[in-house]
């Protein structure tokens, strides 16, 4: 069940995506993928477990095999935005993505209430991470944080309840999507559920 419950929110977070490239076809804008792009996907343990990057991969090679676009996972357990810059130049740019998606803010948040300083912290270090990648290139997506269900949160570790945390998620998710604003950058929301997420 509790994999399950996992494969339920990267579909989500898949389905989010494919809003934001057929929004792009349709705007014909310069996100649309061009033939042999790498598109790196960076983030917490969600992208880490390797199942939405295979998912756009799959779709990548049924939907656009004439693209033949490169699917590369840049993800890591237990991960926040602070953490990643460590290791954007490192681990990524060698990588030379030509579009990158950026999903972070699940650790970030610290499964408590929203704390101004938190806030403050993801918001900063998401702008750090979007300006190096302007840098290299323009195609960019910023994805939300998700959300918490009822039936798998809290874990042991965390005290605070779903109703909770998932407000916390909804600030942080509005932190990313101002950053995608400022730097004029799609923003993509995995938040597609309610916050009074359910799983039966």
């Amino acid at each position: 069940m509790r994999n399950r419950a996992r494969v339920g929110l990267v579909l989500f977070v898949v389905i989010a995506f494919l809003f934001v490239f057929c929004g792009s076809i349709l705007a014909g804008n310069s996100l649309l993928p061009t033939k042999g792009d790498r598109v790196a996907f960076v983030g917490d343990s969600l992208t880490a477990q390797n199942i939405y990057t295979k998912f756009m991969d799959a779709y990548f090679k049924a939907c656009v095999p004439q693209l033949e676009l490169t699917a590369i996972q840049c993800g890591r357990d237990g991960e926040t935005a602070h953490g990643f810059k460590g290791r954007l130049k490192s681990d990524v740019l060698p990588w030379k993505p030509d579009l990158v998606t950026i999903c972070y803010g699940m650790n970030d948040g610290g499964y408590d209430v929203f704390k101004e300083d938190l806030g403050k912290k993801y918001s900063e270090s998401l702008q750090e991470i979007v300006s190096v990648f302007k840098s290299e290139q323009d195609k960019i997506i910023v994805s939300s944080p998700g959300v918490v269900d009822s039936k798998y949160f809290p874990p042991s570790f965390v005290t605070t309840s779903q109703e909770v945390y998932n407000k916390t998620l909804v600030q942080m998710s509005d932190l990313a999507r101002q950053v995608a604003s400022d730097n004029s950058v799609r923003f993509s929301t995995s938040r597609l559920l309610s916050c009074s997420c359910n799983i039966v």
